[in-house]
């Protein structure tokens, strides 16, 4: 269940104090708990009670929309709060690590699965860049208290903030030069202890999904570049010049290199948003509409499914509910998409986004 708050039906809170969902907030009179700001006990665990479950991006920029969501007891009555500091605050059914008086009091209940979700868009307003808002919510009925989460206001992506590299700069030998493809050889060993794989995680197992193993850098540079036509995999290969899967091999290869070398942190002396990863970031266009919203991690997994054959052929369902959602030519094309996005960190095409 998704609800979005508009200004019209909500108890308006400052702007400049309210970066986390935007315009957002239900009247405080209406939610589940009374807050008592006279008790301030010393703060506790803040990680909050087992079942309880609060998910909120890390960050997000302006302009762009939040999600939130919350687990917790089927069908049970709770209360979101956001707050501009981390409390703690005690309440009649629990301690909140959130400063008095919070800034957003939403009342909501759960589904019949313990699960609902809200979202609002950011407003463009620079003056909320650096704003950090903490988060959490209860249930009086059973009583409990989610963790603790907390979101920074960023400014949107910009040339620099990251950095991918094509196939052309990764399919290359290093020969001291310098380059990706130098720091695909001095981390290989380190990030890839059994070769990169694509397609079927367990590697070459004869079963009847497919993988492709590289064991070397070297390997990878005979390898790359291929924008060949694009099929899945029918048999498992090791350290192949070609592949019938083409392009989708290629790009496929080219994006875990790139999410695995900026996880590691191999890439951070190349960008500017350090602490953040390429992986947490999400399409948001020039993709299949069906692709749109998934992360780059989520991406790269679903595509080695795709390349080994476990999602069948042709128009493909990706998420499991029984739709078809793409083709493998769409999910080669977001591929590759991610992985000019930052090309060698002089641009931003746009494509990605914070969740």
């Amino acid at each position: 269940m998704h609800r979005r708050f508009s200004a019209a039906r909500a108890a308006l809170l400052p702007l400049t104090a309210f970066a986390a969902l935007a315009t957002v907030a239900a009247n405080a009179a209406n939610a589940a708990v009374a807050l008592a700001p006279a008790a301030r006990p010393d703060k506790g665990d803040c990680d909050g009670d087992n079942g309880w479950r609060l998910e909120l991006p890390e960050c997000s920029a302006v302009g762009s929309t939040v999600t939130v969501c919350m687990s917790g007891p089927a069908n049970a009555i709770g209360g979101f709060y956001a707050s501009l500091g981390d409390g703690p605050t005690r309440t009649n059914c629990g301690i909140l690590c959130l400063d008095f008086p919070p800034i957003v009091a939403v009342q909501f209940q759960f589904d019949g699965e313990g699960n609902y979700c809200l979202e609002d868009e950011l407003p463009e307003d620079l003056e909320l860049i650096g704003t950090v808002i903490y988060a959490q919510f209860l249930t009086c009925k059973p009583a409990g208290v989610s963790n603790q989460a907390s979101l920074e206001i960023i400014e949107d992506l910009a040339p620099g903030d990251f950095v991918t590299f094509k196939q052309d700069a990764l399919g290359v030998n290093c020969e001291g030069l310098g380059g990706p493809a130098c720091r695909v050889e001095e981390w290989f060993d380190l990030l890839f202890p059994n070769g990169v794989i694509l397609g079927d995680q367990d590697g070459v197992d004869g079963d009847g999904e497919f993988a492709i193993v590289f064991t070397s850098p070297s390997a990878i540079a005979k390898f790359l570049p291929d924008d060949g036509p694009v099929a899945e995999l029918v048999s498992d290969l090791v350290d192949p010049v070609e592949t019938p899967a083409g392009a989708f091999a290629a790009e496929l290869l080219a994006a875990k290199l790139n999410f695995a070398l900026d996880q590691a942190g191999a890439y951070d002396d190349l960008k500017l948003r350090v602490p953040k990863k390429i992986g947490d970031l999400e399409l948001k266009s020039g993709v299949n509409r069906d692709l749109i919203g998934y992360t780059v991690a989520e991406m790269i997994a679903i595509c080695d499914l795709a390349l080994s054959g476990a999602l069948g052929e042709g128009d493909l369902d990706i998420n499991g509910d029984g739709e078809l959602d793409a083709y493998l030519t769409d999910l080669s094309d977001a591929l590759k998409e991610i992985n000019k996005n930052f090309d060698s960190g002089g641009v931003n095409l746009g494509n990605l986004k914070y969740r």
